[in-house]
């Protein structure tokens, strides 16, 4: 009896630590290009992905310069915003909530209007009078740009 109560313990405590273990952010090395009217900037960086959150830090030199979480608000180096009024200081138009998180985990965006299916993945042709969009994710890496609102971001793994 003993011995058993033993052994149900230790899987206990198996399956206890590694269900912990799953809950850690998935984390990748990417280098990043971010041109905006307000801020030009690439370098490396890590994106961690979490269940409910999405935090994207940028190194230069090796001293950490640029952190963008985003939960339920968008941070940047601390400093938070709705994800509207992000969206309409950075990019200039108030796109709906979810925009900036859509491009980094790369969903389509705008409900998957206008998305081509093609070798590497896909991408997006989007015009309006408030933006002119080209979308793609390709290989597991992302190109976004707004010729309107002179807006290039890419992300790269590495």
């Amino acid at each position: 009896m003993k011995n058993l109560f033993q052994i149900f313990f230790l899987c206990f405590l198996c399956v206890f630590f590694s269900s912990c273990t799953l809950k850690k952010p998935q984390s990748q090395g990417v280098y990043v290009v971010l041109k905006t009217p307000q801020m030009k900037f690439a370098d490396y960086g890590f994106l961690y992905e979490r269940q409910k959150s999405v935090k994207l830090e940028l190194y230069n030199a090796s001293k950490a310069l640029f952190e963008l979480k985003i939960t339920d608000k968008i941070c940047i180096n601390g400093v938070c915003y709705t994800k509207k009024l992000f969206n309409k200081r950075f990019f200039n138009y108030e796109y709906y909530d979810d925009f900036l998180q859509d491009i980094i985990l790369k969903k389509p965006i705008f409900s998957g209007k206008n998305k081509q299916i093609n070798s590497c993945g896909f991408s997006q042709k989007l015009l309006s009078k408030n933006y002119d969009i080209f979308y793609e994710v390709c290989n597991g890496n992302i190109n976004f740009s707004d010729k309107k609102s002179k807006i290039k971001f890419s992300i790269k793994s590495i």
